[in-house]
């Protein structure tokens, strides 16, 4: 059976333990080391266009990120930029490498593809897609770009971000995560939920107006799992359960195989786990858990 519908998860995020070296190198305000942080606040900015600040810009430099790995091979099928100020015209370019350093020899090359994924019209199904355009790649997803590939391993990598024209007149990322995808035999089931996390506070005035303080937003998922076999159960448990417990955030799509829909841009990102999932004990080989996340 197909697996290409399950939801997908990178446990591990191997840029974090990365050497990075940042080209053209970032303004003291923006270090390399911010791309090594979820923070949102957090970004880096690279070269400016020759004309900044007056636009139009029509050669805004690249941007270009090489990473180091000690200790030894990282296995790699998946790559996700977040929070980035990317335009339509942008491309992002993945190379791995079997030694360090970028030496050896390249074992993978996505080439200049589209770093931000949406459909043509020509392509959208109109009675399933939702309709995804550069202006729904808003502020409270970010502009997130990511795609998938064959398990490969590598020591060493460089991410080459094209973007001449940027109205900004610099390409600005906020974090990247590069890992191995894992999923399921079984997809999440029905009672699944996203929604949204809100902090905004409201109070009842005497003259019976509500009124509200705006408060910070970010949404959630709740994810669950029924009547998996063994084999599910062992990697959700192993793999992301006792691994990042609470403590440490990982990637999330729940609809991978929707690739340029809304659907997929907005269900997929960096989570942390919010509750202490708990795997029900086999009855006839069969168990379940529930995941609650939020993003990071």
């Amino acid at each position: 059976m197909s697996t290409d519908y399950n939801a997908r998860y990178m446990p591990k995020n191997h840029f974090l333990d990365a050497d990075i070296t940042v080209t053209p190198t970032p303004a003291a305000l923006f270090p390399k080391e911010y791309l090594q942080s979820y923070a949102h606040s957090e970004v880096i900015q690279g070269g400016t266009d020759p004309s900044y600040p007056t636009p139009p810009y029509t050669a805004v430099p690249d941007l270009v990120v090489d990473g180091n790995f000690t200790g030894g091979f990282r296995r790699f099928s998946g790559i996700n930029t977040q929070w980035s100020n990317l335009t339509a015209d942008a491309t992002a370019r993945l190379q791995l490498y079997d030694g360090q350093n970028q030496t050896g020899s390249i074992i993978y090359d996505s080439g200049a593809v589209g770093a931000l994924q949406y459909k043509t019209f020509e392509e959208l199904d109109w009675l399933i897609d939702g309709i995804i355009a550069i202006k729904d790649y808003g502020t409270s997803i970010g502009k997130n770009s990511f795609w998938y590939y064959n398990v490969t391993i590598g020591q060493s990598f460089k991410i080459t971000y094209s973007n001449p024209t940027n109205e900004n007149g610099y390409i600005e990322i906020n974090n990247v995560y590069l890992g191995e995808w894992i999923t399921t035999d079984i997809n999440i089931q029905y009672g699944s939920q996203w929604g949204i996390v809100d902090t905004t506070t409201q109070s009842l005035r005497k003259d019976g107006t509500t009124t509200a303080i705006t408060g910070t937003e970010t949404d959630f998922i709740s994810l669950e799992y029924a009547q998996m076999e063994r084999g599910d159960r062992t990697i959700l448990n192993d793999k992301i359960v006792r691994v990042n417990g609470k403590h440490t955030a990982f990637w999330v799509d729940v609809y991978p195989n929707e690739v340029g829909t809304a659907l997929n841009q907005h269900h997929a990102g960096v989570f942390l786990l919010t509750n202490e999932p708990s795997l029900g004990y086999e009855q006839g080989n069969l168990s379940s858990v529930s995941f609650e996340l939020r993003r990071v």
